[in-house]
């Protein structure tokens, strides 16, 4: 049976030229850029989620980590239960996009707090989810601990990895559609 490529992997010349420029102002060169493309190509499919919206992640999660000192295998492992946290919790692009932008941000600032997290509980409330059980309260209490700043970076970050069971579970409750590949 025929099945459609994974969207943004189509145009793969042109989605590769512009991946590998996000990698390189994320901070990877070289060598390392053709593997870290050829891994985030991986995650894209493995993910049933388009090449730019993976590749516009990690580099998000690279640059805004910088000075947590997170390895480049965590990184890849963060982007892909943040992929699947978005596909499973029903999130199409523009939501992705959006909480993309706003996890990079918060990573990037410090801590999680405002309309970082507002985006985040909106529009990928598995993630947000996977953070509340981290700090053990519910969503509605992800509020207040971002109004006390206590919602920082590192353990964020710590959050999403230990999630990993948990979306990997809700992942693969759902189906592929047409978009994403499947039948």
């Amino acid at each position: 049976s025929w099945a459609a490529p994974v969207p943004g992997v189509i145009n793969y010349p042109n989605a590769g030229r512009e991946a590998g420029n996000k990698i390189k102002t994320a901070g990877v060169e070289g060598v390392a850029t053709a593997k870290t493309m050829d891994r985030l190509t991986q995650i894209a499919l493995e993910t049933r989620t388009a090449l730019e919206p993976t590749v516009d992640l990690y580099a998000r999660m690279t640059r805004s980590t910088k000075e947590l000192k997170i390895s480049q295998e965590d990184l890849f492992k963060a982007t892909t239960i943040a992929n699947k946290a978005f596909k499973a919790g029903g999130a199409g692009s523009t939501e992705q996009a959006s909480a993309v932008m706003q996890l990079g941000q918060a990573l990037g600032s410090g801590v999680l707090s405002g309309d970082e997290l507002r985006s985040i509980r909106e529009n990928a409330p598995i993630l947000a989810k996977a953070i509340a059980n981290e700090f053990g309260v519910t969503i509605a209490g992800l509020k207040k601990l971002g109004e006390q700043q206590k919602l920082t970076s590192d353990k964020v970050f710590k959050a999403i990895l230990n999630a990993e069971k948990d979306v990997a579970k809700q992942f693969a409750a759902t189906t592929s559609t047409v978009l994403d590949g499947g039948a």
